[in-house]
Order: C-alpha cells, then structure tokens, then sequence
C-alpha cells in the first residue's frame, strides 16, 4: 500500500474513533440523519421500479381481467379502458363488480367497462363464466386475458373440489379458465395471455401440493401457487407453438405492492404495514402487466418471466420441460380439462 494513503487512512481512522462533543457531534448527528433519508428516498424510487412506456389506442381490443375491482387488477382495467379497450373484470362478488365499474367509468369517462362473475376455487363457476364470457362477446375474441387475481398466505382451506386453496385459486382456476377459453377459439390469434406470478415462486416447489404429507405452511403454499404460475404460462407457450399459434404467454412479477393480498397475514401486519410504505402503489404494481401486454418486445419472449418491465431469470424449474409438462399433466387430471 502507497506510504501517504495508509498515513491519510490511519488519520481518517483516527478521527472516526475520538469521542464526539459540541458541534462536530451535531453535525454528525445532521449528517446521520441526512444520509438515513436519502437512503430511505432511494431504496423507495428502487421499489418503485420501472414503468410501462407504451400506450396505443387499444379502439376495439377487448381485455379480460380477473380480480379486476381492486388493487393490481383495478388500476390494470383503468389503464385499458383509458386506451379504448372493453374492459370485462371477473370478479367473486357481484355488489364489488358493480361498484368497481362505477367506479372505472367515472374515473376515465369510458363507457366499455363491465363485470361479469368468477369464483376460481369453484371449477363449475370457473366453467360457467367462461361460457358466459364467451356468449357476451358475440362471436368477437379476447385480445388480451390478464390472469391477476389471487390469494396470498391464507390459513388452511380448500377449493369446492378439495384442492389447497392456493393452488386451487391461484394456478387451477386461471389453468381451467384459459384452456376453456382457448378450446373455444375465444382468444385472438396474435392475443396475449399474461398470468401474474411473484418472485415468491423462487421458494416454490412441486410437490405435496396439497399438504397431505406435511404440514401446512401459508408462504410455502403461496410460493408453490406461484411457481406453479410461471410453469403454467411456459408449458402454455410451448403448447401454443404447437399448435402453430400466434398467441403469446408470458408471466410476471408485479412488485411489492399495497393491496389488499396482504389482509390474510394476521400477527404480520405490524410488520408489513410499516414497511408497505416503501411498497408500490396499485398502479406502480401494474406497469409491467400493461408492459407484457402492450409492448411489441414481448412477442421474443414467449413463456418467458418478467419483472420490472423487463425480461428476467425465472426459477431453475423452468430451465428444463419436464417440470412444467409434469404440471401441466396434473392440472389436466384435477379439472378434468385439456387444451384441444
């Protein structure tokens, strides 16, 4: 080491280890706290990520959004319908489709915004709004269907059918409503499908999905809906290509986001709540749905994983085609339904 640098270092050194009195202890006071806020500020424009650049006139494009009356899903179909799309969220609870709708129009003045209802832990309610869905078209296709809603860290449950509750709602449901909709050609070709996932899906695993040989695990059984969200969306992709189709599948990872996910954490709330403040909003949360939806880059990345409006390394389960083929075989037995 250079003579005058380790003389200058031993110095500094020296300096930091004397006791702090009077001024020189305010100042360093103010600069603590000077640098503390300017961490915070920027750790919070890091949360906030990237945002969507692309905005078309989406004039006579329908988009399809489940879980659309709050939340990621909300601020999705307000964009949409701000572009000129028909805007149709899938929701669970009638009296929140119809105020969610209100809402949407008044907000962006467009007139194209409906519900309609969906329970995806009911596979007959997932069959018939599919089929309900389909019939309200009118012989026109979707352009867009955005798989976002969910549930997160629930306590123990099941679906009607008696599949954990997460996965059920999560990957099945969203499983059965797509391939429903693509055996009825009710997707346009050249369309997106874009299944909303999480960077929870890295602790994800395929196995003992329904907690019968180990305990339940609320996060576990998240990660495990999750990973099984991205594995659907490439197995997708693959399953479209032979069947030489234009329609692209992708997944994605929203963010932290302020919504209402988090209102199953119990004794965790008083610690997320403080932290959320350093969450995205609703509508930071959406732009890298609206960029997988909008953006033309998109059509190089079929199947692939995003995050921050951009493409990223997904799980190392996605790396091989025997995980998400073995999933998709799963999925196929559980509903009852196959892709044509």
């Amino acid at each position: 080491m250079d003579v005058t640098l380790a003389h200058s270092i031993h110095n500094a050194f020296a300096r930091l280890t004397q006791p702090i009195q009077g001024e020189n202890k305010n100042n360093v006071i103010i600069g603590a706290v000077a640098a503390t806020a300017l961490g915070l500020v920027g750790f919070k424009l890091w949360m906030t990520g990237s945002s969507n650049e692309h905005h078309p006139n989406l004039s006579g494009k329908i988009v399809v959004i489940t879980g659309g009356n709050t939340g990621i899903g909300y601020e999705t179909a307000k964009e949409f319908a701000l572009m000129g799309a028909r805007v149709i969220i899938l929701v669970r609870n009638e009296q929140k489709g119809q105020d969610a709708v209100a809402e949407l129009k008044q907000s962006t003045g467009k007139s194209q915004i409906e519900y309609q209802l969906l329970r995806l832990d009911d596979l007959s309610s997932v069959r018939s709004s599919a089929q309900y869905l389909i019939q309200s078209l009118g012989g026109r296709k979707i352009d867009i269907l955005v798989n976002n809603a969910g549930v997160m860290a629930t306590p123990q449950g099941k679906t009607k059918e008696g599949y954990e509750l997460q996965f059920g709602t999560n990957h099945l449901g969203h499983y059965a409503l797509t391939v429903l909709l693509l055996n009825q050609d009710a997707i346009t070709d050249g369309g997106r499908i874009i299944t909303l996932s999480s960077n929870a899906h890295y602790k994800g695993i395929m196995e003992d999905l329904n907690f019968e040989k180990t305990p339940y695990n609320a996060w576990q059984a998240y990660s495990n809906s999750k990973l099984a969200n991205v594995l659907f969306a490439r197995e997708l992709q693959e399953r479209l290509f032979l069947k030489k189709s234009n329609i692209i599948s992708v997944s994605l990872h929203p963010g932290a986001v302020r919504t209402e996910l988090a209102r199953h954490l119990g004794a965790m709330k008083v610690v997320f709540y403080p932290l959320s403040v350093f969450f995205k909003t609703p509508n930071q949360g959406a732009q890298t749905t609206l960029h997988c939806a909008l953006s033309p880059d998109v059509f190089k990345h079929g199947g692939e994983y995003f995050d921050n409006c951009r493409q990223t390394k997904a799980h190392v389960a996605t790396e091989e085609n025997a995980p998400s083929r073995k999933l998709w075989e799963l999925s196929e037995r559980l509903t009852n339904i196959s892709l044509d």
